[in-house]
């Protein structure tokens, strides 16, 4: 039904159908495909359970309303009622009033909401007028057998289990069709098309529930008035999902992942790499949009200055880490900011250097390191390659320091 999978089945799983052992949760293509895009989305979300800035953006709600328009079509057709333009936009008017006042909707495009509204007529007058039961034959009619629509499928792959929702289920001329409405303003290649593993893993329940393999998945691109059909690629599907399950599963860090889905995550308060943007001035500190646009223009000139940009660049580094940021934003520049922990040892001048080496020479490893080659005692002692205890006897020689690293790229104006 609308507004997507169900959450009380993720809450309350019928008898038989078991969590991830690790997380208590029950996956599904898009949770996978979200860890995919961006793991500390995931696990904002689905382990977390962080409250988002926002419930859809206009892009999801347009097509949550697109696919409960043609739910209720087919549904009707199933049953006998062969819906009219007339009444199936009457019903699209009841249903987009409804959404767009009872949801937290955030619109990032520059489109007004009666622009979003307009798309989502469009939407449907086209796939009406080529797709629907209006378009077709009597004997085309005849033909059709709507077994479902929003059926929900549980899949049991490797001691998990997985639902999904089909859009609409047909049987027709001997096969059984999966079909899927796409309201998405790109249209993939048909290698994309190909790649495409969402609907196959649906085929295998199918393919277990009617005992055939007799199956054909559908694309419908309502913007672009085309059709994609492909037989389903069964064995590619379950690797695919048994390959997202355990990588979700193994797990330890779950770091952001940037790229040009975070204008539309809803999580970006949250993330280090965005949450920058969401952070309310403090007057009594250095802004770090100031910051960043005189580290930007100090860089330019680094050889001349090199002095004042290190002492910027302290700056950005220890705000950053005041405020546990990934990214600090700029008016037109934004500054990644790494930090790591590193290890200096004693100059070669110094007497400190001189015990150092004698140090080494009794404890036996001095050919570990021969000339004292810094760089290959610090990998050592950093990768732990020596015992604890020899470790702890070069504990006098070492000095313990941060690193930070900031690399800049121009700001894209918004």
């Amino acid at each position: 039904m609308f507004m997507g999978l169900s959450q009380s089945l993720l809450k309350y799983p019928p008898p038989g159908m078991h969590f991830s052992y690790k997380y208590k949760m029950i996956y599904s293509y898009s949770r996978i495909n979200t860890f995919k895009n961006c793991p500390f989305q995931f696990k904002l979300r689905y382990i977390d359970k962080e409250k988002p800035l926002w419930e859809h953006t206009a892009e999801s709600i347009l097509g949550n309303i697109v696919h409960e328009v043609l739910e209720k079509m087919y549904y009707d057709f199933k049953h006998g009622k062969i819906n009219s333009l007339k009444e199936t936009l009457q019903y699209f008017e009841k249903i987009w009033k409804k959404c767009w006042s009872e949801n937290n909707i955030k619109i990032i495009k520059n489109y007004s909401r009666a622009e979003y509204k307009r798309l989502a007529e469009r939407h449907l007058i086209n796939y009406i007028q080529k797709f629907s039961p209006l378009s077709l034959s009597e004997e085309e009619k005849k033909r059709l057998k709507i077994l479902d629509v929003e059926k929900k499928v549980s899949i049991a792959l490797n001691g998990f289990n997985m639902i999904g929702f089909i859009d609409r289920l047909d049987y027709e001329n001997g096969l059984y069709i999966i079909n899927d409405y796409k309201t998405s303003m790109t249209l993939p290649s048909e290698d994309d098309m190909k790649k495409d593993w969402q609907l196959a893993l649906y085929s295998i329940a199918i393919k277990k529930k009617f005992s055939t393999d007799k199956i054909k998945l559908r694309w419908y691109y309502i913007n672009f008035d085309k059709v994609f059909e492909l037989k389903p690629d069964f064995s590619h599907a379950e690797k695919m999902a048994i390959e997202g399950i355990q990588a979700i599963e193994k797990a330890e860090e779950f770091e952001p992942k940037p790229s040009a889905l975070c204008d539309w995550c809803a999580y970006q308060h949250l993330c280090p790499l965005r949450k920058h943007l969401f952070m309310p001035e403090k007057k009594e500190e250095v802004e770090g949009e100031k910051l960043v646009e005189e580290y930007a223009n100090l860089k330019i000139k680094e050889k001349k200055i090199k002095v004042m940009i290190d002492e910027m660049k302290e700056k950005i580094i220890n705000y950053a880490e005041e405020n546990d940021l990934g990214s600090v934003y700029g008016k037109n520049y934004i500054a990644n900011v790494k930090i790591k922990e590193d290890i200096e040892f004693p100059s070669k001048s110094s007497e400190e250097r001189t015990d150092l080496i004698r140090l080494l020479k009794k404890m036996g490893k001095w050919d570990n390191v021969e000339d004292l080659d810094v760089y290959a005692l610090k990998s050592i002692i950093l990768n732990k390659k020596w015992t604890d205890n020899e470790i702890e006897r070069l504990d006098k020689f070492i000095k313990e320091k941060k690193i930070g690293c900031i690399s800049l790229r121009k700001r894209e104006n918004k």
